[in-house]
């Protein structure tokens, strides 16, 4: 079964939104794993548009499909792309709130 990762990103200036957008979709193609693989499987990403007022000012959304459990660990926590990524979130981009969750498809 698929693990998925959602992330929403909030900041105050949304003209960073596209430089955030483009970094953050640059790791399709850079997270690889220990043995060579891509690690994402598929992505998915787009600005927030619900209107039922429960965004908490997320201005942009992501989707992130892993093929196990090894390989969204491995892009958690021991990605060089991702963690540099992460590393410039606030300085670069002035993202100021970040939801983060993640499941297992068809796990309840």
């Amino acid at each position: 079964m698929s693990f998925f990762h959602i992330v929403s990103f909030s900041t105050p200036d949304e003209s960073t939104l596209a430089a955030l957008t483009t970094a953050l979709r640059e790791l399709e193609e850079t997270v690889i794993t220990s043995d060579g693989r891509k690690a994402i499987k598929s992505f998915r990403g787009g600005k927030q548009v619900s209107e039922e007022g429960h965004d908490k000012g997320m201005k942009v959304v992501f989707l992130m499909e892993f093929a196990s459990d090894e390989d969204l660990q491995w892009y958690l926590w021991k990605d060089p792309a991702h963690l540099k990524f992460k590393s410039r979130i606030k300085s670069d981009f002035q993202v100021d709130g970040v939801t983060v969750l993640d499941f297992q498809d068809g796990s309840y």
